[in-house]
């Protein structure tokens, strides 16, 4: 079996799965609107570096994931929710870039729990920022399918659902 991997955000890769360009999808999803075989739940947090200083006189500055991410939307949509001025200021799908982004102590962003490089720290609660939703993990498959896809999604399911959580303080 051969596989290749491709990155990008579920709403670009439902669709390819539908067309028939992909035969398994692992997309993360709002609690609400889960669909696909559910692999975990999965909590969102606010990161940012051990160097991170919060002005909140000054508009937030926000690393995240690019448009179309559902961490991204869960993030805006918390900040929404309180009177705290925001900005993006840096967007990519690479963690490493994010971590980097974050790294001069000027930045928040969000991300699963299972994905937090250990350069950064939890900052949940600590600078009056909003809770953030969990987020769902879940595998689809194409339909019909052959039977090695079917047991490569399983295997993937089954993995992901073992997967152990990096443990946040």
């Amino acid at each position: 079996m051969q596989f290749e991997v491709t990155c990008d955000n579920a709403s670009d890769l439902l669709p390819m799965l539908k067309q028939g360009q992909l035969d398994v999808v692992i997309a993360t999803h709002r609690p609400d609107a889960v669909a696909g075989q559910i692999a975990r739940h999965e909590p969102l947090h606010w990161v940012a570096s051990p160097d991170f200083m919060d002005d909140p006189d000054e508009p937030l500055a926000l690393v995240l994931f690019p448009a179309g991410c559902v961490c991204r939307e869960i993030a805006l949509d918390a900040l929404k929710s309180i009177d705290r001025s925001w900005r993006i200021t840096y967007s990519t799908r690479s963690i490493g870039l994010m971590e980097k982004a974050l790294a001069d102590g000027s930045a928040v962003s969000a991300m699963e729990a299972s994905v937090i490089p250990s350069g950064l720290r939890v900052i949940d609660g600590t600078t009056g920022l909003p809770p953030l939703s969990e987020v769902v993990i879940s595998v689809h498959q194409s339909s019909p399918c052959e039977a090695h896809v079917s047991l490569a999604a399983n295997f993937i399911l089954t993995k992901l659902g073992q997967g152990e959580l990096q443990a946040v303080s």
